[in-house]
């Protein structure tokens, strides 16, 4: 009788939103997997990582997860974004993006990390993927055939082996550094904070971000009709001062530079701050190791690119990991530097065009939205890029 064929097999650094997807896909199509996160999951918990952080989820990547059925159980999770208000503050111009003008029901969707990591781990424990959790990487080998981690689990020696490795392991990836992959570093002269906001009125599925000198400041519609997701950045040198203040003056800082786009912000909570960084690693694949997610690339939030980007990752290895070759692998590898490139190229602009000293150079950025709003095919390839497309 004729040995039944071993299937290939991935082991995959960090149980994030990305590394756990791409397990999830990878299951699916018959892998031998196993998932490593350094941190611990007690019994039915989620790794501390997926705590109540909103994300914001274009239609693209939710297009192909529901197409794909990778996350069948994700839909009633989702708020939809219905309509996406963009202005600049001070000027002139303004554009409205509407899913009734793009045809679809929605223009993307939010949902909180928690939410997300629930299906994630509800489809992981139904999976044959082998889940390991609370490891200390030690070293990285690797030849022509295999992929060999060593590491640590409960002070106990261990060593897992695979076809090939897939460093899922975040901004300050331990596989890139083991792989000696170098980066390429932007620190931004500003900070971001995050925060759950109450508005005044039901925000009726709108989103608005409104460009400022120091930064983006936009609200996301979350589910509960009067939630929503703040995003305002702030300069380096307002730091103390904005750590300092109450609640009642942030509230006032973000009304002030929104206006009444999406009625007033009432209250915030779970208020957190980030530095702002762009990096890019060097190259992605480095023998039979691919970089994904943050652990090869971290951009500007100023439009809502990152986990998306790592998705259309996720989608092009599973893509690949039908009929897998390490020769496809290489050109995968390259074929995703070009679109972070042109994704960061487009994130990085904006955050610079738009916080420019020079408030002629901000007039006419402003005046720019207004333009790109009046001529419907620029509008539409614009709105199409917002969507993940």
């Amino acid at each position: 009788m004729d040995k039944k064929p071993l299937m290939p097999s991935a082991i995959i650094v960090g149980a994030g939103p990305v590394g756990a997807l791409l397990a999830i896909a990878l299951d699916k199509l018959s892998w031998q997997v196993t998932l490593i996160e350094k941190q611990d999951k007690l019994d039915d918990q989620l790794p501390s990582s997926y705590d109540n952080r909103q994300l914001a989820l274009t239609h693209g990547s939710i297009d192909w997860l529901t197409q794909s059925q990778m996350l069948p159980a994700i839909s009633t999770q989702l708020t939809p974004i219905l309509s996406i208000h963009t202005s600049s503050q001070d000027n002139m111009g303004c554009m409205t993006m509407t899913a009734a003008e793009m045809h679809v029901d929605a223009l993307g969707y939010t949902i909180s990390q928690q939410q997300l990591g629930q299906a994630l781990f509800q489809q992981l424990d139904a999976s044959s993927v082998t889940q390991v959790f609370g490891v200390t990487c030690h070293q990285l080998t690797q030849d022509e055939h295999h992929v060999s981690l060593h590491g640590y689990v409960e002070n106990q020696a261990k060593c897992w082996q695979a076809d090939y490795c897939f460093a899922a392991d975040g901004v300050n990836s331990w596989v890139r550094s083991m792989l000696g992959i170098n980066t390429q570093r932007t620190e931004y002269d500003h900070l971001l904070l995050t925060a759950v906001a109450t508005l005044n009125v039901p925000h009726e599925h709108k989103a608005v971000e409104r460009f400022t000198p120091q930064g983006p400041t936009a609200l996301l519609p979350m589910q509960g009709t009067h939630q929503a997701k703040v995003v305002y950045c702030y300069r380096r040198d307002q730091q103390e001062a904005i750590e300092q203040q109450d609640t009642s003056h942030l509230i006032q800082k973000i009304n002030d530079q929104l206006g009444l786009l999406l009625g007033k912000v009432a209250g915030v909570h779970d208020v957190k701050t980030y530095p702002l960084l762009e990096m890019r690693a060097d190259h992605l694949l480095q023998g039979r190791c691919l970089l994904m997610g943050n652990a090869a690339h971290t951009q500007h939030p100023v439009a809502g690119q990152g986990l998306n980007l790592g998705i259309r990752d996720i989608e092009a290895v599973y893509r690949w990991a039908h009929n897998p070759d390490i020769g496809l692998l290489h050109a995968l590898a390259i074929a995703r530097q070009q679109d972070h490139k042109r994704t960061m190229r487009f994130t990085h602009g904006l955050a610079q065009i738009f916080t420019n000293p020079s408030s002629r150079m901000r007039r006419l950025a402003g005046l720019g939205i207004g333009v790109i709003n009046a001529i419907t095919p620029l509008k539409r390839t614009l709105s199409r890029m917002a969507m993940g497309y």
